[in-house]
């Protein structure tokens, strides 16, 4: 294995994160391994972008996968995926479409990647009766006649809203 032939590069420790991380049995060694290769080299901002990725699965670690996309874009401010990653986590887990839309618009300043929203260019809906339907590789939005804007995650079918 390449990790015992040379154990201080953090990017074979975030390589073999990343191939647990395929699979949800192994989602904590995974984390293990981009927690050591933070400890190697806690200012390469594709580790905290990876580690992101990994919390942004489960719902109640949104908060953590948050914290550890806004550190890749700290480290990393002109990369647009980590801006994107970051906006489909806000609007996808926390519901939070404001903050969402300023990731994803930065994201699409930075190009030449782009925020995508059922695999179209830019941001959320911001039309008035704007609705959206059917599988995607982005996040799903409704808006639905009672106004509200209601996020579904990635891969799901989107619906139309009630009031409460």
């Amino acid at each position: 294995m390449a990790i015992e032939l040379a154990p201080m590069r953090a990017g074979l420790w975030s390589n073999l994160g990343n191939l647990l991380a395929k699979t949800s049995e192994r989602a904590t060694e995974a984390e293990a391994t981009y927690q050591k290769a933070i400890e190697l080299d806690p200012r390469d901002a594709r580790i905290w972008n990876n580690l992101g990725n990994l919390f942004a699965r489960t719902p109640e670690r949104a908060a953590e996968a948050e914290a550890a996309y806004r550190k890749a874009i700290e480290l990393d401010p002109n990369r647009a995926s980590f801006w994107n990653n970051l906006g489909n986590l806000l609007v996808s887990s926390l519901e939070r479409i404001a903050d969402a839309e300023a990731a994803l618009s930065q994201g699409d300043r930075i190009g030449p990647y782009r925020s995508r929203l059922l695999g179209q260019p830019r941001g959320l809906p911001g039309v008035p009766g704007w609705q959206a339907q059917g599988r995607g590789s982005g996040i799903a939005a409704t808006q639905c006649g009672s106004g509200r804007t209601r996020p579904r995650t990635f891969g799901t079918w989107a619906s139309c809203c009630t009031a409460n």
